[in-house]
């Protein structure tokens, strides 16, 4: 959510901007790369107001920190917390540290720590990283105001449709985090992969229809856009 929420502020800072000089002015490049520096410094000056994890904390040898930590997290100091903290101590005393050799391991299938049970759920997260890409949805997200231009907005127009394109993508991740949990991250894939195909499939029918008749390309084009606004809907409320 925090992704699509630093996108879409980029995007309405750019529209912004762009009411500056009709947007030729050095001020709206100037602006946008020295605001991404703001967040970073709160980055910087809040992270250190965050506490080490439990498991860090137990794992280096600081028990009494790391129940600390553990019973302000849990906001008790009742016998589950105490159990939990137990269970960690437990498995911070059988870890070791792992290494590249370890994970090149994993990939062939070999043991690591006598089991070989994590190679496919391994391979699981390579490809889903892989796939969420192969739906088009870099092109979709960086590349909009390329788009919209094709369909024949003008400059202003194509960045506010962008950042209203790229702002859509938080509703999704909204829906995500409602549904995920019932309905399961198969049936999230399976159904946002045929949603997408299914936009995809109206989003092509449009722009060959506006290729073979010109004169109507302004009436096809909302057709277009709309497209994208479900794409990253959809996107954002299933694989993002």
């Amino acid at each position: 959510m925090l992704k699509d929420l630093g996108i879409s502020v980029a995007y309405w800072l750019d529209f912004g901007l762009s009411f500056v000089d009709g947007g030729a002015s050095a001020v709206r490049w100037r602006f946008l790369l020295a605001f991404q520096c703001f967040p970073a410094l709160l980055l910087l000056a809040g992270i250190k107001l965050l506490p080490d994890s439990p498991r860090y904390l137990v794992s280096a040898g600081r028990l009494t920190e790391g129940r600390e930590v553990l019973e302000h997290i849990r906001g008790s100091t009742g016998p589950e917390v105490e159990e939990e903290f137990l269970e960690i101590c437990a498995l911070a005393a059988g870890a070791r540290k792992s290494s590249p050799i370890d994970f090149a391991r994993i990939l062939v299938g070999a043991k690591v720590d006598g089991t070989n049970r994590i190679c496919r759920r391994a391979w699981l997260s390579i490809w889903l990283q892989i796939m969420a890409s192969w739906t088009g949805i870099t092109a979709v997200t960086a590349y909009s105001p390329v788009l919209l231009k094709a369909a024949g907005y003008s400059s202003l127009t194509q960045n506010g449709l962008a950042g209203g394109i790229n702002t859509i993508g938080i509703v999704g991740t909204i829906i995500s985090a409602t549904i995920v949990d019932k309905l399961g991250r198969r049936a999230c894939l399976m159904g946002g992969a045929f949603l997408l195909f299914a936009v995809n499939i109206v989003a092509g029918s449009v722009y060959e229809a506006s290729r073979a008749q010109p004169s109507k390309a302004d009436q096809y084009a909302p057709a277009a856009v709309a497209m994208l606004f479900l794409f990253n809907l959809f996107y954002a409320a299933t694989w993002g």
